[in-house]
């Protein structure tokens, strides 16, 4: 299995990076751990999530120590309410700084945004639910995309890659993608609540995993079924495999932390 995680140390902050975009010095991509930041528990210690119950002034301190350890600053960043659903945005210098420092400050409900300009960090926050990356090298424009089961069943993949198109020109075959850290298909066990809608949106239901009487859901391969028939190749679609709710010492977990818990962030900049 090809390794694509690996594993950063920043001024006491511990967060991943991926390979298969690292070699690109045009961008800034991570992944943050729950290491390196104030908070107390159970939002111990690098909560980047301004919407739970841990201290504002916290948040802050968190997210400034992460975002300061990739070079930038918070009014570089933009963040977005996040409700679950295929909504993706258009991001551009204007929108820098908003959501950052107060959740009401929000640019948009929404769960996924692209931009072709420099000097904007896109961030989208997670306890469970997966982080899609985009980058194409060939129109320098760049995604990213919050996707729970609902995301994943409404398909935010493919509507990322939509507006690469529509607004950059992006060729689906140039586009890589990156599924990173999430739940895995060893503990995402549902019920016919999230399965039957699961099985109605695709075809192939090659992510459904059944062990006698229970079931899981695989959502890594659920969205690269959803990004191979938007016309990404096979070779150019990469999948984290760290389970969120398997590590604690790691990553938060709503599900394992039953809702008690804070937020990792997923970024991705084009370098300014």
């Amino acid at each position: 299995m090809l390794l694509i995680n690996h594993l950063e140390e920043n001024s006491g902050l511990l967060y991943y990076t991926f390979e298969p975009l690292n070699r690109f010095q045009e961008l800034v991509q991570s992944f943050s751990t729950r290491k390196g930041g104030i908070s107390l528990s159970p939002y111990d210690t690098l909560n980047l999530g301004l919407h739970v119950k841990d201290e504002k002034d916290a948040v802050i301190e968190n997210r400034q120590r992460f975002i300061n350890s990739l070079g930038y600053s918070l009014e570089d960043a933009v963040a977005l309410e996040q409700v679950h659903g295929n909504k993706v945005v258009v991001v551009n210098k204007s929108h820098k700084g908003k959501g950052m420092f107060d959740y009401e400050g929000f640019l948009a409900s929404a769960d996924g945004m692209v931009t072709n300009e420099p000097g904007i960090l896109l961030t989208t926050y997670y306890a469970d639910c997966v982080p899609l990356y985009f980058f194409d090298p060939q129109t320098k424009s760049i995604g990213i995309a919050h996707a729970g089961w609902k995301g994943t069943m409404l398909k935010i993949g493919a509507n990322v890659v939509s507006e690469l198109q529509q607004n950059f020109g992006a060729n689906p075959e140039d586009c890589i993608a990156v599924i990173g850290p999430s739940i895995g298909p060893c503990c995402y066990e549902v019920d016919d609540k999230v399965l039957q809608p699961m099985e109605n949106a695709y075809s192939n239901s090659s992510f459904i995993i059944r062990q006698e009487e229970r079931t899981f859901l695989d959502l890594w391969e659920a969205n690269k079924i959803s990004l191979q028939e938007s016309g990404l190749k096979d070779i150019n679609i990469y999948i984290s495999k760290l389970c969120t709710h398997c590590s604690q010492e790691q990553f938060f977990s709503h599900r394992r932390d039953k809702g008690h818990t804070g937020r990792m962030a997923a970024v991705i900049g084009l370098s300014r």
